[in-house]
């Protein structure tokens, strides 16, 4: 009987160690996958205002197209007016005429160029992320303590299965906003590189032009 009740005493010391390190790994658990939904959160975040940011970048490539565009209707319009007077040349009186040049020297202004100005629209926002994040991190929910109580010991499951949701779902919309953010980057290198070539062929016509120009001196 002595010996019965110390083996009982045995096996329920036991078993209460088995529940205490059981506790200990699910509120391990627990709070490993609360960090990974607020990490998840700032992620979430930082895709999201990447996509804007890409957006706003999209606009401004659009208009400087457009802009690129009206500088070579008005080349084009300008190479065709100085082949008109080059065909009407014999018939000018002989006088010396002074034609100005395509495009004179820029007084000394300051242009704001997209980079410098995407970059310092950028910098505000990307810090307040940071700060965001940090804050973050720094919240600390408190901390359950099981002791042993089944219906606590439910909740937490049940929060777990709720966080790996979370997690889940969370991970799904990051794999999209990645993609997406990839296919609008590639379409957008495209876009600089054809706005280059573009800007090449104008300078081209230009240097053409006031090629040109120089026979009348």
């Amino acid at each position: 009987m002595i010996r019965d009740a110390e083996n009982t005493e045995v096996i329920n010391h036991q078993l209460s160690a088995i529940k205490t390190q059981t506790d200990r790994s699910l509120l391990n658990a627990l709070k490993s996958s609360r960090n990974t939904v607020a990490k998840l959160d700032i992620a979430n975040s930082h895709a999201a205002y990447t996509l804007n940011a890409l957006a706003d970048q999209r606009e401004k490539l659009e208009k400087a197209r457009d802009s690129i565009q009206k500088i070579d209707q008005s080349v084009h319009v300008a190479d065709t007016k100085v082949d008109e007077l080059h065909r009407l040349k014999g018939w000018l009186p002989r006088i010396k005429i002074k034609f100005p040049k395509l495009f004179k020297k820029k007084k000394n202004t300051t242009a704001e160029t997209p980079s410098d100005s995407f970059a310092d629209e950028i910098t505000p926002h990307a810090e307040a992320l940071e700060s965001m994040a940090s804050d973050v991190t720094l919240i600390s929910r408190d901390e359950p303590t099981l002791n042993g109580n089944v219906c606590a010991r439910e909740a937490a499951a049940r929060e777990m299965d709720s966080h790996l949701d979370r997690i889940s779902s969370s991970l799904a919309v990051l794999k999209m906003a990645s993609m997406a953010m990839g296919d609008e980057i590639d379409a957008q290198n495209t876009c600089l590189e054809g706005l280059g070539q573009d800007t090449d062929r104008i300078r081209d016509s230009i240097t053409v032009t006031n090629g040109k120009l120089k026979t009348f001196k």
